[in-house]
C-alpha cells in the first residue's frame, strides 16, 4: 500500500503537469531585535502566554489576546532565545492572526516557528515542528494556496511518521 504522502506527491495536476510546491520562505528571520527591557523577566513570557490563552478561552477581544501573545513571544526570545517555548508561542500568535483574518501574518509566524526548530532533535521539538507544518498547511489552504498546503501537510506527515513509525494509528488520523 502506498503511503498517503507518496500518493499526494505523485498525484498529477489537473492539467497533467508534475506537482511542484515552493519551499518555505527561508528569508523569515529566526530572531527579532527587541528593545523593551521590561521583557527581561524570565517569568513574563509564560505568564503572558497564559493570559493570551485565557483571553481567547473567555471570548474576550482577540486583539487583546494577540497583544499578550506577541509580548510573550518577545519575552521568550529575550530570555530563552530561539527554541521550543518561542515556537509554541508563535503557534498561538498565528492562530490568533488567523482568527482575525490576518493570514499573511499567520504564515510568517508559522514559518518562523518551523525554522526555529530545524536541526533540533528532541521529541517535543519535532512534534512542535509537525504541529507547525500542519497549522501552516491549514493556513495556506484558507488562503487558497493548495500546492503549498499539500507540501506542508506532506512535511508534517513525514515528521510524524519518522517519530511514531508508519504503523502508528495517529498516522491514519493525520491522513484522514
Amino acid at each position: 500500500m502506498q503511503p498517503f504522502a507518496d500518493f499526494l506527491r505523485n498525484a498529477p495536476q489537473a492539467d497533467g503537469s508534475e506537482r511542484r510546491t515552493p519551499p518555505l520562505n527561508r528569508t523569515v528571520k529566526k530572531t527579532l531585535v527587541v528593545e523593551d527591557s521590561s521583557l527581561d523577566n524570565p517569568d513574563l513570557g509564560p505568564f503572558l502566554l497564559k493570559m493570551a490563552r485565557e483571553t481567547i478561552a473567555s471570548g474576550e477581544s482577540p486583539v487583546k489576546a494577540l497583544d499578550f501573545a506577541i509580548r510573550a513571544s518577545r519575552s521568550f526570545e529575550r530570555c530563552a532565545g530561539p527554541g521550543l517555548e518561542l515556537a509554541t508561542c508563535l503557534h498561538v500568535v498565528a492562530a490568533i492572526y488567523s482568527s482575525l483574518g490576518r493570514l499573511d501574518e499567520a504564515v510568517e509566524a508559522l514559518e518562523r516557528s518551523i525554522l526555529l526548530l530545524e536541526g533540533e532533535n528532541g521529541s517535543g521539538h519535532v512534534m512542535a515542528q509537525f504541529s507547525g507544518y500542519m497549522q501552516l498547511g491549514d493556513t495556506y489552504s484558507m488562503i487558497g494556496h493548495l500546492d503549498r498546503a499539500i507540501s506542508c501537510y506532506e512535511s508534517g506527515l513525514k515528521i510524524q511518521m519518522d517519530v511514531l513509525g508508519e504503523s502508528d494509528p495517529r498516522i491514519a488520523e493525520t491522513c484522514r
